[in-house]
């Protein structure tokens, strides 16, 4: 009888340890955690902002075309976190004159262009659908410009910035601004109807890197990606389409070899292949490059 009464005191001795210990190593951890500084939220309050594995950034495109002609670009957003609204202006050199903005592929709702002659500058914002952020990539919109009559061929800058340094795109309510890593330019063009190198002569060249340009599906980085590389460092697509139907194919390369079978001269082209096609657009450019 005294065997047991021993045996239960030595469990309630152990039991009662072990709830002590509990006790203690609770009391310790909340005392420890008091002592902790608080947790800092260092997100920046939009998830998709950061899991990015790059820089949100603004890109504008370039475009090739000669004087009295129009050229379109395009401003594309890439790696974006979420969108609600963006406001942007354009300011664009003297040598052109503002045609048109349009919306892109990501925001459309309450699109507005603004032009503002005097300052040569256009004002451009869109929303959202009010179905909130837009997380797609793509362009936000394009503006299409007309280089004015007798501008010399070379290169004209456009500079795209924000209205003010802190009113660029709301992302979840929060003003976030992106870099603009690449500005637009417009390459003003000398070249003749036919000259896709830019080397101002239609030759046979031309038609190699028409065919290649075709097969590349029109796509000029593909063709360079597939044919590459090139010493050429500009082609005029819209130089290739000679028969000025807004399309480039194997017409135009029919009639690229027209034109230089009958000595670059237009007025014999005609003469000998009699053509229901109006050529006055080559005959105008000619002057420039034969």
């Amino acid at each position: 009888m005294k065997q047991v009464n021993k045996r239960k005191w030595v469990i309630a001795c152990i039991m009662a340890g072990i709830v002590l210990t509990m006790v203690i190593v609770a009391s310790i951890n909340v005392f420890a955690n008091n002592l902790a500084p608080p947790a800092q939220d260092i997100s920046s309050g939009n998830e998709k902002w950061d899991q990015l594995t790059g820089s949100p950034s603004i890109v504008v495109t370039s475009a090739v075309g000669r004087a009295g002609e129009e050229a379109t670009l395009s401003v594309l957003l890439e790696n974006n976190p979420g969108i609600s609204l963006f406001r942007l202006t354009m300011k664009y050199d003297e040598r052109l004159s503002f045609v048109s903005a349009a919306p892109g592929d990501i925001l459309t709702h309450h699109f507005y262009a603004h032009h503002i002659a005097a300052n040569r500058e256009v004002g451009v914002s869109a929303t959202s659908s009010g179905q909130g952020d837009v997380m797609a990539g793509g362009i936000v919109f394009t503006i299409t410009f007309k280089i004015d009559e007798g501008v010399q061929a070379g290169e004209i800058s456009l500079e795209l910035g924000y209205f003010d340094e802190y009113d660029a795109f709301v992302s979840n309510y929060k003003l976030m601004q992106f870099e603009i890593a690449q500005q637009g330019k417009i390459t003003v063009s000398s070249s003749v109807y036919g000259d896709f190198t830019g080397n101002g002569r239609v030759d046979a060249t031309d038609i190699l890197w028409i065919r290649r340009y075709i097969v590349a599906g029109r796509s000029i980085a593909v063709m360079k990606q597939v044919f590459g590389p090139t010493t050429i460092d500009t082609f005029n697509e819209s130089m290739a389409d000679i028969t000025n139907n807004g399309i480039v194919d194997a017409t135009d390369i029919l009639w690229i070899q027209r034109y230089i079978v009958s000595g670059r001269d237009v007025d014999v082209m005609i003469s000998v292949f009699n053509p229901s096609i109006d050529f006055s657009h080559l005959r105008a450019s000619t002057g420039t490059a034969r």
